[in-house]
C-alpha cells in the first residue's frame, strides 16, 4: 500500500512539473520576446545593420559617410564608421583625393568584426606607418572574388595604390567555391548557406533564442553563474574548432564545397589571385599576401600547414611580401597551451580575434613590413 501510494505521489509530481513546463514554454513563446526585451536584457540596444548595401559590380560594398553607435556582433556593441568612399574608417574622416600608398583587403577578421575601428590591426599597423596613407578595403564576408573584383573596379574609376595587401582568410576558399561566382570581373551570389557545423547543444541554443528567448536567457545566465562560480569549465564552442571553412587544412570535407575535389576549390582562389596579380603588375603596383589562424587550425594543425604552403608557394614569384602571421600563435601555443591561447587571442565563443589578437597580427606584421 505503501509502495502504490509513492508512485501515486510521484506520478501526480511528475503531471504537475510537466504542467508547469509545457505553461513556462507556452508564456514564453507568447510574450518571451517582450519579456526579454523589456525585463530581463535591461540594456537591450538594437543592432544597427543598415551600413551594407549590394554593389552592382563587386557585390557586398558599405554605404558612403556612414555613421553608428550600435553595430552588433553577437552580444558586443561598437562603432562603425565609413568615410566619404565608403571604406571602413574614423567617424568623419573624408579624403581629399584618391591616392593611397597602401590598400589592406580582406574579410570580416580585417574589417574588424565586433571592434571599433582603432583597435582593429590595420588601424594599428596604419597608426605606426604615419607616413603611409592606409585604405582599409575590408569588409565581412569577402572573399578572392571581390578582392580582384573590388580592386579591379577602383584602379577603373581612378584610385591609385603603390600596394596592395591581401590578408586571405583560410575561409576564403569556402567563399569562393560556394558563395560567389566571378564572370566578366563582376561577382554575384552563387550559392547562400551560412549554417555553421554546430553540435545539437548549439543547434538547442539558436532554436531556443528564436522561439523561447526567455528559456534561453534563463539557461545562458545559469551557465555563465555556474561559470563564474568555478562550477563549470567554459567551452570553445564545437563549431569554432570543428568548422570546415577552416578545417580544410587538415580534414577536408567536399560536402561543404559543392563536393568538389580540395584541388579544384584551391585552384580555383589561385586563379583568381593570379588574374590579381596580373592587373596590379600591369599597373605597377605591388602585391603582399598575409595569413592567420581560426581556432580550427591552432588545435589540428601544424603551423606550416597547407594555407601557409599554398600562399608561400604562390608569392614565390608574384609577391612583394608574404607575411606568416599564422608563426607567432603558433609559438605562442607552445607556451601557454591551445586553450589557454584561444581565450587569450579571440571573442568567447567565436572564431574573430579580440584586441590581443589583433595586437598580435599587427606587431609581428610591422616586424616583417620593416625588414
Amino acid at each position: 500500500m505503501v509502495k502504490i501510494n509513492i508512485v501515486k505521489k510521484s506520478f501526480i509530481f511528475f503531471k504537475i512539473f510537466l504542467t508547469t513546463l509545457l505553461t513556462f514554454f507556452i508564456l514564453d513563446l507568447i510574450i518571451g520576446n517582450y519579456v526579454y526585451k523589456k525585463i530581463l536584457r535591461k540594456n537591450f540596444i538594437d543592432v544597427d545593420t543598415n551600413m551594407g548595401r549590394i554593389h552592382p559590380v563587386y557585390n557586398r560594398a558599405l554605404k558612403k559617410n556612414y555613421n553608428t553607435l550600435s553595430a552588433g556582433w553577437g552580444p558586443r556593441r561598437y562603432t562603425f564608421c565609413t568615410d566619404n568612399f565608403g571604406f571602413r574608417n574614423f567617424c568623419g574622416k573624408k579624403y581629399s583625393n584618391k591616392e593611397f600608398d597602401l590598400g589592406i583587403i580582406g574579410d570580416s577578421q580585417t574589417a574588424g568584426t565586433g571592434f571599433n575601428f582603432e583597435d582593429t590591426f590595420s588601424t594599428l599597423i596604419a597608426n605606426d606607418l604615419k607616413t603611409k596613407k592606409i585604405a582599409n578595403l575590408a569588409v565581412s564576408m569577402y572573399g578572392g572574388s571581390i578582392y580582384y573584383s573590388k580592386i579591379n573596379y577602383l584602379l577603373k574609376n581612378n584610385f591609385s595604390f603603390k600596394e596592395i595587401i591581401v590578408f586571405f582568410d583560410v575561409s576564403d576558399f569556402n567563399d569562393d567555391t560556394v558563395l560567389y561566382n566571378l564572370k566578366n570581373d563582376v561577382v554575384s551570389i552563387n550559392y547562400l548557406n551560412l549554417e555553421e557545423n554546430y553540435s545539437f547543444n548549439e543547434k538547442l541554443m539558436i532554436f531556443l533564442n528564436k522561439r523561447f528567448k526567455t528559456t534561453a536567457y534563463l539557461v545562458s545566465f545559469s551557465n555563465e553563474l555556474l561559470i563564474s562560480n568555478n562550477l563549470k569549465e567554459r567551452r570553445i564552442p564545437h563549431w569554432v574548432e570543428n568548422n570546415p571553412r577552416s578545417n580544410w587544412t587538415s580534414n577536408y570535407d567536399k560536402s561543404w564545397y559543392l563536393n568538389k575535389e580540395l584541388d579544384q576549390v584551391t585552384n580555383h582562389s589561385l586563379e583568381i589571385m593570379d588574374n590579381l596579380y596580373e592587373l596590379l603588375k600591369e599597373k605597377n603596383i605591388k602585391l603582399s599576401i598575409g595569413v592567420f589562424p581560426w581556432p580550427g587550425n591552432l588545435k589540428y594543425d601544424s603551423e606550416n600547414n597547407l594555407h601557409v604552403q599554398i600562399w608561400e608557394d604562390f608569392c614565390l614569384t608574384r609577391c612583394k611580401k608574404f607575411y606568416n602571421l599564422m608563426k607567432p600563435f603558433y609559438e605562442l601555443k607552445k607556451e601557454i597551451g591551445y586553450k589557454k591561447l584561444y581565450f587569450k587571442s579571440y571573442i568567447h565563443g567565436d572564431v574573430h580575434f579580440n584586441e590581443f589578437g589583433h595586437k598580435l597580427i599587427a606587431e609581428n606584421f610591422l616586424k616583417e613590413y620593416k625588414k
